[in-house]
């Protein structure tokens, strides 16, 4: 599975760190090994619990899984972008013995008339070990800013980078925008007693390829520290537990809950409210854990609401929520930022869908 691939005509980039995390969560769900807390990401070896030692989007060493994934996917790929840049961001240490794996990498780009580079990389090649020699890697290009201009025909470090960005921030908002359905006329959203122009069909997202899974990777790397948005951390030091309401919530929270090292908490649907107080799933919510409630869209917040009053309510204690697409229904200035997390957010000055939430008393609802 490769997830991280995005592309222009000219440009095409991994993120090779995005894809050795997954590459992690899959061996650990093969080996399926339920020692709590025996993992370390960063070792050739690895072990299985869903409690790591550290949290997984902290996984810093490549290995040869991740090179043959690679590999194998691009030789079905077709139309080779002009270059193509291995991302090696946050990527600290390389497994043994991948000579051969980068020179057949590079072999096959150089087959389909493209150029390999590396860029991002920071690790210490002349303090390899001698076991561990990496010296081969100089053999590549390492792109930086000293040398971009002259390989790339005069485009600067800074501005390649900002491309990458370009091209994911691009291809993010055209299939999120292709998930949008408009709705004529306009919906009633039973919990929350409100009509709304547009439906998100989070379904036709995921189910094209892998690029959900790059998604939740981005959207785990902010979650994991206090930011402007949230004051939470997540370390394994902090019992912190996702909970989870809806199927595609819980799908949201599977994939998270392996990056972060987080439990999971699963029902589908809370249920009229009169009722969520008596429902006996609730007498397993840990007392000792800190909740954030995982939404797939989160508009009015009805079900966070409901979520945390059960969380409250059982002795537990809830530090936020995160959702795949917000809808801020509110004005900055009336948002206390310090308990919510998001992937996208449509907002009164970014609507690029035209999303509006109605009521009976509007005129353009009738």
């Amino acid at each position: 599975m490769i997830c991280s691939y995005i592309k222009n005509n000219n440009y095409g980039f991994v993120k090779l760190h995005a894809e050795q995390v997954y590459t992690y969560i899959s061996e650990a769900a093969l080996n399926s090994c339920k020692l709590r807390g025996a993992n370390d990401p960063n070792n050739d070896i690895q072990l299985v619990s869903h409690t790591y030692l550290s949290p997984v989007v902290y996984a810093n060493r490549l290995t040869v899984t991740t090179l043959i994934e690679l590999i194998e996917y691009l030789e079905e790929l077709v139309n080779y972008p002009k270059f193509f840049f291995l991302d090696f961001e946050h990527i600290i240490s390389i497994q043994k013995n991948l000579k051969k794996h980068f020179n057949k990498l590079e072999e096959l780009i150089k087959n389909n008339d493209s150029k390999l580079h590396f860029i991002n990389f920071n690790i210490d090649i002349e303090t390899s070990s001698v076991e561990n020699n990496l010296e081969y890697l100089k053999n590549f290009s390492h792109l930086n800013k000293a040398n971009s201009k002259k390989i790339l025909n005069g485009i600067e470090f800074e501005t390649l980078i900002e491309t990458s960005r370009s091209i994911f921030q691009s291809e993010n908002h055209k299939r999120l925008i292709d998930s949008f359905v408009p709705q004529t006329p306009p919906y009633l959203h039973e919990s929350s007693s409100v009509y709304l122009t547009t439906y998100f069909d989070f379904t036709r997202f995921i189910s094209k390829d892998f690029f959900i899974y790059y998604c939740l990777y981005n959207l785990a790397l902010k979650m994991i520290s206090k930011n402007e948005y949230h004051d939470w951390e997540i370390t394994p030091s902090k019992n912190i537990v996702l909970f989870c309401t809806t199927l595609n919530g819980s799908y949201i929270g599977s994939i998270l809950g392996d990056l972060l090292g987080a439990d999971l908490f699963l029902i589908d649907h809370l249920g009229p409210i009169n009722k969520i107080y008596s429902n006996s799933q609730f007498c397993k919510i840990d007392k000792s854990a800190s909740y954030i409630v995982v939404s797939d869209v989160l508009c009015l917040g009805t079900e966070v609401k409901n979520s945390k009053s059960i969380i409250d309510f059982s002795g537990a204690k809830y530090i936020g929520n995160v959702s795949f697409l917000r809808i801020e229904s509110r004005k900055e200035e009336d948002i206390d930022f310090n308990d919510i997390e998001f992937y996208y957010r449509i907002t009164n000055e970014y609507n690029p869908v035209n999303y509006k939430i109605l009521t009976a008393l509007d005129k353009s609802n009738e």
